[in-house]
């Protein structure tokens, strides 16, 4: 089985910032911008 290489694909996580106090707030949360790298032997990339 030959692979096939993954084009640079960007994925935009949400993390949580800080413990929210009450009803969350935008300021709780942090969206960041990540590579997704090529699967390693037995993964993949849905």
């Amino acid at each position: 089985m030959q692979r096939t290489p993954v084009s640079t694909t960007i994925t935009h996580p949400f993390k949580l910032a800080a413990r929210p106090h009450g009803n969350d707030k935008s300021t709780d949360w942090s969206c960041t911008e990540e590579a997704v790298h090529a699967p390693a032997k037995g993964e993949v990339v849905i």
